[in-house]
């Protein structure tokens, strides 16, 4: 999948790699695929520019974002709908890559993310960190904790130290446009 961060100037297309990142393949993989799915990831559909269009060639685009599944009390498993947690002034801890598509989701549903913690990708979390949520949380007079999955199993280690805090994670949805479309022409390949 693709992300939007892959829209860069054209003299830079021949140096990305699918999906645009790191240690990953070289465009001319293109060739091997039989349709390309475009990962908006939480932002609204755009259109892809000519240069990227043009090598993409004939392949058929598809496109997906991601959406709240529900939210997750880490410590029951109990699940809630989103919109329980409308206007709840909630701390939002994260330690992931570019955090800020994970706040806007959570805008975009109308959490109260003033208060925030965000911390390194792939954070190992210490005491120190753990001590700083909860002093952040009180500080904030926060109703609750609501983090990232890859997060809340880390955070998980930390169950006693946080016995007292409501600790919630967001479980999103891959969601493809065309759906059924896709799957049609996946079943054409397969047969």
């Amino acid at each position: 999948m693709m992300d939007q961060r892959f829209l860069l100037k054209h003299h830079q297309l021949d140096q990305l790699l699918l999906p645009s990142g790191l240690l990953r393949e070289p465009f001319s993989s293109i060739d091997r695929a039989d349709v390309v799915i475009i990962n908006r990831k939480f932002s609204s559909s755009k259109l892809l520019p000519k240069a990227i269009l043009k090598k993409l060639g004939d392949k058929k685009i598809f496109y997906a974002h991601y959406e709240v599944a529900e939210i997750v009390d880490v410590k029951t498993h109990q699940k809630f709908n989103i919109d329980e947690f409308k206007g709840q002034r909630s701390l939002v801890v994260s330690g992931i890559a570019r955090p800020y598509s994970f706040i806007k989701l959570l805008e975009t549903n109308h959490v109260d993310v003033t208060n925030k913690l965000l911390f390194p990708d792939h954070k190992h979390y210490t005491e120190k960190e753990v001590q700083a949520i909860r002093k952040k949380f009180y500080d904030t007079n926060a109703y609750s904790v609501i983090t990232t999955q890859k997060d809340a199993v880390k955070l998980k280690n930390y169950a006693l130290q946080l016995d007292d805090i409501d600790i919630y994670y967001v479980k999103i949805n891959l969601v493809l446009e065309k759906q059924s479309e896709f799957e049609n022409i996946l079943l054409e390949i397969i047969n």
